[in-house]
């Protein structure tokens, strides 16, 4: 925020690692707690916790000249196949070993299903849910800062877009992107084509 003068850079879109966020176990347990019910893992999908309407305003005589918005990329398909499969051949020594009990014969169609429509999405993919993510982000940060994008669009500055280069970022750029310039058209032609960055965006080895 700075006090009424000209408007700075416009807006910058940073997406950075490949790995899925794990959350805290208490994280885990507040979201499936509040939204999400029967999740095996503690990756389970990010929601708002706010009302926007609640959101800080700038002070009085302020107002907002720059924003920047990093981020990982949206729920995606599990990386590989490797623990499902070594949870099916747990149970298969069970079943051989006449020890499972109902849950465990219920849960083997559960991860078979699960396999199934990861290998399908592609594994590491962007989900249609992350894509849908990180448009509603973009929707929401257009909705808190109003006079900042009609400035923006008004002076024709730049929307600068830096991603890790991986698959799901990228795509998950696309939405954010695409949610923004849907919440404002006016932006859509300020939006530049994203530019990897591995150096800026990965943690150092």
């Amino acid at each position: 925020m700075k006090r009424t003068a000209p408007l700075a850079a416009a807006i910058a879109l940073s997406l950075p690692l490949a790995a899925t966020a794990a959350p805290s176990s208490a994280q885990a347990r507040q979201h499936t707690s509040h939204t999400h019910q029967g999740f095996y893992g503690t990756k389970t999908p990010y929601t708002p916790q706010e009302n926007p309407a609640r959101y800080q305003h700038a002070p009085q005589g302020y107002i907002p000249v720059f924003t920047e918005h990093v981020a990982r990329h949206g729920s995606r398909a599990m990386t590989d196949g490797d623990d499902g499969e070594t949870v099916l051949a747990l149970l298969r020594r069970g079943q051989e070993h006449h020890a499972l009990t109902g849950l465990g014969r219920r849960l083997a169609p559960r991860v078979r299903s699960l396999l199934s429509a990861a290998s399908t999405l592609g594994y590491g993919n962007l989900s249609a849910l992350g894509a849908q993510e990180h448009r509603q982000t973009a929707q929401r940060m257009a909705r808190r800062l109003p006079s900042l994008f009609r400035a923006i669009a008004a002076q024709h500055r730049p929307i600068t877009v830096e991603t890790s280069g991986v698959d799901r970022t990228v795509a998950s750029a696309r939405a954010f992107t695409g949610g923004l310039a849907a919440a404002d058209p006016a932006l859509a032609a300020l939006i530049q084509k994203p530019v990897t960055d591995k150096d800026l965006l990965y943690f150092p080895p």
